[in-house]
């Protein structure tokens, strides 16, 4: 996939991309998500660059990855895990967060996770990005927890977005 929208570009990840995916989502994470976390969930969510952050993005699971870049930069990514239904990750760098990215990102994923005959995408989204999954059509089915690898807990929304068949 190689799409265009405006100054948007949205393609597929490629694994030289590994480190600026990284480097987006520890930006997003420690400073767009700082407002609701407390520091120690943040660095468990994204600990800074190192080779086995980048060996465990590589081999995530997702079977779809794409990247967003704006005037050549990666400013934004996101991944699906159609076998399970579900939305993995969309995540905007700070710089570009209410430029239409994560927006352009997602209906990317929705489309698709559509054309391989997915009928609905589900999440566990942040407290700070349940707000824009709302706007583009995700429901909130719950308020729970995400428990990240050391055990510590996080607050996160399970939300869903049904598909017309």
């Amino acid at each position: 996939m190689n799409r265009k929208f405006g100054n948007i570009v949205v393609r597929d990840a490629h694994e030289r991309d590994t480190l600026s995916v990284i480097r987006v989502h520890f930006d997003s994470v420690h400073y767009v998500a700082s407002k609701d976390y407390p520091i120690e969930i943040l660095d468990e969510w994204s600990p800074p660059v190192s080779e086995e952050r980048i060996k465990k993005f590589l081999i995530n699971g997702a079977d779809v990855k794409l990247v967003a870049e704006l005037n050549g930069d990666i400013v934004g990514f996101g991944e699906l895990l159609t076998k399970k239904n579900q939305l993995g990750a969309v995540y905007v760098s700070s710089s570009a967060i209410g430029q239409g990215i994560g927006r352009t990102i997602v209906m990317c994923l929705e489309e698709i996770a559509k054309q391989k005959g997915v009928p609905f995408l589900q999440m566990e989204s942040s407290v700070t990005a349940s707000p824009f999954y709302q706007k583009i059509g995700y429901q909130v089915l719950a308020h729970g927890v995400h428990v990240l690898d050391s055990g510590q807990t996080m607050s996160c929304v399970k939300m869903r977005k049904d598909f017309l068949v």
